[in-house]
């Protein structure tokens, strides 16, 4: 920014013909400061404002992320807890059909029925306990017919 000695000497350099020629140039100087000063606290402002938003939108996405993340670990951990009630609920199951299919059984014996593995209630047991075993998270599945359900998916005749 100019000072005022330097305009002074501008002035009388100039040849300044009156008075108000004098204070024309003057105040276009001091205008001409006064523009540059507002431009520079404009650009200013403008840098600072826009670092601002960039540090703004650099912490939402930081944050984003963060909860991104800690939502994908909430939905393996109840996946994860899903799977153990399901597991813990189908062996309850299996055992439930087990512990039926042998009150059952003892019920016909008791009633002298026969129980050998040709008859009707011989090939319904060997039966419901092989859907038991298929229930049961901890036994080795036998195949089933169920098995192929996942084929008809999709599908409709």
């Amino acid at each position: 920014m100019p000072t005022l000695d330097a305009i002074v000497k501008v002035v009388l350099t100039a040849r300044a013909k009156t008075i108000f020629a004098v204070f024309a140039f003057a105040l276009q100087v001091f205008l001409g400061c006064f523009i540059i000063a507002s431009m520079m606290t404009i650009a200013v402002e403008y840098r600072r404002r826009t670092a601002k938003r960039h540090q703004e939108e650099f912490f939402r996405k930081l944050r984003w992320e963060e909860l991104q993340q800690l939502k994908t670990q909430i939905e393996a951990e109840e996946a994860r807890s899903r799977r153990l009630e399901s597991g813990a609920d189908n062996w309850h199951r299996a055992r439930r059909i087990r512990e039926y299919v042998l009150a059952l059984v003892e019920c016909k014996k008791k009633q002298e029925k026969e129980l050998g593995p040709h008859t009707a209630l011989g090939k319904w047991t060997i039966w419901a306990l092989q859907q038991a075993d298929r229930i049961d998270p901890l036994t080795e599945s036998p195949s089933s017919i169920l098995d192929r359900k996942r084929e008809l998916e999709g599908w409709s005749p």
